[in-house]
């Protein structure tokens, strides 16, 4: 007596689209592939007689039917469908799809990717350190009609943990690419890349500030006419005496945050104005 499951597997070897086998549901659709390919090809003797193809409820795989894609139970329908490799742990133990599994996890449920490419709307310059990419995919669903879905992300290094910090442009390409399957899916959960890429900057192996942190720290100073020696000393609350390399590199994040509320609110204090170009030379006066 063969089961649906080896049936799947029996047609997938001789050649039936992977997809298309593990998407369709029901014991009278799989007879049909049979049938279809009996016309053509000698069938597996254990398939002759089609009366022995049963469902084994409890041990085999289980046809159960597809809920709406708004429904309450959507959500967990379409995490049932990733691989245990597709679904990243975060620090709290919860799972993430990664963007493998979104890809793939579409093209099941809801249809091939026809296109999907990225704009990259905004570039990191020197006096904007941020990546803003688009994304869009267009997918022909199961009912043939073209759908078009497009999404958009940033990075900037200020909110990124090292080495992601390093590569915006990638970090925002994957963010906008993996909002626009969740989009699709309709999935209310966040991916695996939203969650590298968001992530602040808590901990790290470095011990004392970044090039990286100085260049930018150095940049934001410039842009809002700040003295970057008296800035220091203003969140450190001590005197460095002009010494800004023991620096550490949470403080360092905890600087760049602040500048980063001082560019956007404008209320800069009287007494940290007045940018000096040469204060990363050591010993600088103030």
């Amino acid at each position: 007596m063969i089961t649906v499951a080896e049936i799947r597997k029996k047609l997938i070897d001789v050649g039936f689209d992977p997809n298309e086998v593990n998407t369709t549901k029901g014991k009278n659709s799989l007879l049909q592939l049979w049938k279809e390919y009996e016309e053509t090809k000698n069938l597996d003797p254990e398939l002759k007689d089609l009366d022995n193809v049963w469902d084994q409820e409890e041990n085999e795989e289980k046809e159960i039917d597809t809920p709406p894609i708004y429904s309450k139970g959507w959500n967990d329908y379409v995490m049932s469908h990733f691989w245990d490799e597709e679904l990243i742990e975060d620090t709290n133990k919860d799972k993430h799809p990664n963007i493998y599994g979104l890809r793939r996890v579409t093209q099941i449920l809801i249809g091939d990717i026809v296109t999907a490419r990225c704009k990259v709307v905004h570039a990191p310059t020197v006096q904007d350190n941020t990546a803003t990419v688009e994304f869009l995919v267009r997918i022909l669903d199961k009912d043939g009609t073209l759908k078009e879905y497009s999404d958009a992300a940033d990075a900037h290094m200020r909110n990124l943990q090292p080495p992601y910090d390093l590569h915006l442009t990638s970090v925002a390409t994957s963010r906008a690419e993996s909002r626009v399957f969740r989009k699709i899916l309709n999935l209310h959960m966040i991916s695996h890349e939203e969650v590298v890429s968001n992530s602040p900057i808590i901990t790290t192996n470095e011990e004392f500030i970044t090039p990286q942190q100085l260049s930018f720290l150095n940049l934001l100073s410039e842009r809002l006419n700040i003295n970057a020696l008296k800035f220091i000393e203003s969140v450190l609350k001590i005197d460095i005496h002009g010494n800004w390399t023991k620096v550490t590199y949470i403080e360092a994040a905890e600087m760049l945050e602040k500048l980063d509320k001082l560019q956007r609110t404008k209320s800069i204090p009287e007494e940290l104005i007045g940018y000096i170009p040469n204060w990363r030379t050591p010993n600088e006066k103030l």
